[in-house]
């Protein structure tokens, strides 16, 4: 006012309420009725205890993980996860409480990354190799035999073969040693009488193993 009197003073029209530390809308409490700051972003995000951005700090961040969330508050879901070991398969990999995989023969373990931005999915398991019960005559590009990653390198045939009593026929298999792995030997199929000696049909044959 120009005086002492308080007829003398004319007060100010009252405003919109922003956040300035003031009564702006002239009710006796100063930035009333506005939202509370926030700051921070994913799992950092945090309100504050008045409008003020200065009154609010953003929670300590973390490590991020494949969990739908932005552990690292970078503002991306779910990215820099590190890729981790995966194996599909029924049997041949056993896994190990550390995440890795302990593996039979040929069975390998692959990898897997998480889908960035997404809800804590993995991708599909990259670089396995399964087992394989197919019966094979060359060793995987591994070296390894034990194809069906039992642990041991099985022989599709381990008979003998041999011709029964007077030439009447055979118990078909192999002639001598059996091969190893991989190795040939003579397959007896039949014998048949064939003047002082039997006659034998058959051939070379390749030992197969998985």
């Amino acid at each position: 006012g120009s005086s002492c009197f308080a007829s003398s003073c004319t007060a100010g029209s009252p405003v919109s309420e922003v956040c300035n530390g003031l009564d702006d809308d002239c009710n006796g409490v100063n930035d009333n009725g506005l939202p509370m700051a926030t700051c921070g972003l994913g799992a950092c995000a945090n309100v504050g205890t008045t409008c003020a951005a200065s009154s609010c700090t953003p929670k300590p961040k973390g490590v991020e993980t494949c969990n739908g969330m932005d552990d690292d508050c970078d503002g991306v879901v779910d990215d820099n996860v590190p890729a981790r070991p995966c194996f599909d398969g029924a049997g041949g990999c056993t896994g190990n409480a550390d995440g890795s995989f302990t593996c039979k023969g040929i069975c390998k373990a692959g990898t897997q990354t998480c889908q960035v931005g997404k809800s804590g999915a993995w991708n599909a398991c990259v670089g396995e190799t399964l087992p394989d019960a197919t019966y094979h005559t060359v060793a995987h590009s591994s070296g390894s035999w034990d194809w069906n990653c039992d642990g041991v390198a099985q022989q599709q045939d381990t008979a003998s073969g041999f011709c029964r009593a007077k030439c009447a026929g055979a118990v078909s298999g192999w002639t001598g040693s059996v091969p190893e792995c991989g190795g040939s030997g003579y397959y007896l199929d039949d014998c048949s009488p064939g003047g002082s000696v039997c006659a034998m049909s058959g051939g070379t044959g390749t030992q197969a193993c998985r």
